[in-house]
């Protein structure tokens, strides 16, 4: 069974040579392997029929989804319009809140790109941050780290943090804390990404 994407061209070469002493010829079918067969002729002759055999793939080429998925934005040009394949498709970015780089692939010709690679930023939640890090909600000593996420840190979760460290994060479109415990007397941030600044 061809697949329909395989363009197929096959190649037979038969050859029939004179042998002058017995006027026999030997005919040579050559097609993975050799088949030999003897004919008697009158005079000497030669034949030579082809008939080439090779595969070829043909170009998988897509175009782009309308609308785009969410997530993914486009300059305009670089991909279109019409159908040309996945490493010539430029113009594509990560819209904002999805971060993360784009990725293109053709999975079906003639068909729409497949988009990978930019994903949504978590809502920011100081319990599934904690949790993360295996911190209960009774620790005095809360480190919290390596995170991203948007929106507001509600720390009412940690009811009796005394100390608290934020580090390494990034906060998309910026920050705000709120809820702070009164039991805290120290907080260090440090290392961290603001999209659009800090607010206590």
């Amino acid at each position: 069974i061809f697949s329909p994407f395989f363009l197929f061209r096959f190649s037979l070469s038969v050859h029939i040579l004179h042998r002058a002493s017995s006027k026999h010829f030997l005919c040579f079918f050559l097609f993975c392997c050799p088949l030999e067969r003897t004919l008697v002729m009158s005079r000497p002759v030669a034949l030579l029929l082809t008939l080439n055999f090779a595969v070829q793939t043909l170009a998988l080429v897509c175009s782009l989804p309308s609308p785009l998925p969410s997530g993914y934005s486009y300059a305009g040009s670089g991909c279109g319009p019409g159908y040309i394949d996945a490493l010539s498709c430029t113009g594509l970015s990560c819209a904002s809140g999805y971060p993360g780089a784009v990725s293109v692939s053709c999975d079906t010709p003639y068909w729409n790109f497949t988009l990978s690679g930019c994903s949504a930023v978590p809502t920011c939640s100081v319990s599934a941050w904690a949790s993360s890090r295996g911190v209960s909600s009774s620790q005095t000593t809360v480190l919290l780290y390596s995170h991203q996420c948007t929106g507001t840190l509600d720390f009412s979760f940690l009811s009796s943090a005394t100390y608290l460290s934020i580090s390494s994060a990034t906060f998309v479109g910026g920050l705000t804390i709120q809820n702070l415990p009164s039991t805290l007397t120290s907080l260090s941030i440090y290392s961290c990404t603001f999209g659009s600044g800090l607010s206590l």
